[in-house]
């Protein structure tokens, strides 16, 4: 939303997210426009050789470079992002905040949209742990903006923040959200309340709108964005993968934790369409498996358990024998087609969901039968 907007306005945005859909691409944008495969060859041969001469010189590390795939691309993004003399660049932390890669830059703002317990192994098993280790990308007197939080998690940003002297503009005080349809009314500190477009499908769009509105109002004095910009350029935000219509048979979500589980089942109850739904689910290994199905099986009439060509997924057999351990009732299956078959022959609402890899493999499928728009 921010990337739309800020284009929309005449700035020359890059744009830094993770992890990628479909191609490695869609991570590295300038323009709205994914760095190119050649552009991309080559700076990651560049930037792999000047890591392994600066560890070399300054390490002594001669053996393989301990980096990992992300701060590799991370580092190509950055040097993109000069070649291509952005005006300015919105970064994405990849995990946590407090030791990701992206943390050494100063931004203009910081924003914690949400909090789940996600990558627990490694941030923590409770919200106060995993927002300690997100609150590390607070920087001194830079303003940050906290989403709908607990009370434990926001309590441990507020700590944060003080500390480092930064304003914190938080969803429910600063920022006021009234949700109204296909749109949402957004009052920011004592300023009058404004209406906005809501592009994206579902309930928790409403904050994400109001966090890029206020983000855009808190950077002003640097890139000044009209009005009329912030609606146009949210008016042609896309997102696919992201509780995406592919025709009016088929949806896809990326929602691959508990919170987007619980996120898709809510919007699942507000469409009115009888029809009967089947679910094809997939994961990746270091999932909450019981906390996801559970959340969403109840949606369903019939759930078949599918595994993407990732290392980290769990194979569908495997995952359909954790469901039944949950005692919900599920069939593994192997083949996209024979799926397809069976939701055109029957009229019923397919949704694929539960891995980012399951969906972007699902896409690949669909585009080689017939191009997607």
């Amino acid at each position: 939303m921010l990337e739309s907007c800020l284009h929309q306005a005449g700035y020359r945005v890059g744009a830094y997210t993770s992890p990628h859909l479909q191609h490695v691409n869609e991570r590295i944008c300038v323009g709205n426009a994914p760095i190119s495969d050649e552009k991309l060859d080559i700076l990651l041969i560049e930037q792999y050789k000047k890591a392994q001469e600066w560890m070399s010189k300054e390490l002594q590390i001669l053996d393989e470079v301990p980096l990992t795939h992300f701060e590799i691309l991370t580092a190509v993004a950055l040097q993109y992002f000069s070649n291509e003399k952005v005006d300015i660049a919105i970064v994405e932390v990849g995990l946590g905040g407090r030791f990701d890669a992206t943390n050494i830059l100063t931004p203009l703002i910081s924003i914690i949209s949400s909090i789940s317990l996600d990558h627990t192994e490694l941030l923590g098993h409770d919200d106060a742990s995993i927002a300690a280790e997100k609150a590390g990308i607070i920087k001194e007197n830079i303003p940050v903006i906290a989403g709908s939080l607990s009370p434990e998690a926001l309590r441990t940003i507020r700590l944060v923040a003080q500390e480092q002297s930064s304003a914190l503009y938080t969803l429910g005080k600063e920022i006021r959200v009234h949700p109204a349809g296909d749109r949402v009314q957004i009052q920011f500190l004592e300023d009058s309340e404004r209406s906005y477009p809501v592009p994206l499908l579902g309930s928790h769009q409403y904050e994400n709108v109001s966090i890029a509105v206020c983000t855009l109002q808190l950077i002003e004095r640097y890139f000044p964005v009209a009005q009329t910009d912030i609606v146009h350029g949210l008016e042609k935000v896309r997102y696919p993968g992201r509780l995406q219509w592919i025709d009016s048979n088929v949806l896809v979500d990326c929602a691959h934790n508990e919170a987007g589980a619980r996120m898709l089942g809510a919007y699942l109850m507000s469409v009115q369409d009888e029809r009967p739904k089947v679910l094809v689910f997939g994961a990746s290994r270091e999932k909450d498996i019981r906390s996801m199905i559970l959340s969403l099986a109840s949606h369903f009439d019939t759930i078949f358990t599918f595994a993407a060509e990732h290392p980290r997924a769990i194979p569908a057999q495997e995952l359909s024998s954790l469901c039944a351990d949950f005692r919900v009732q599920s069939t593994p299956m192997y083949d996209f087609q024979e799926i397809h078959d069976i939701v055109y022959s029957q009229d019923v609402r397919l949704v694929v969901c539960g891995s980012i890899f399951l969906v972007g493999a699902y896409l690949d499928w669909r585009e080689s039968i017939v191009p997607l728009e």
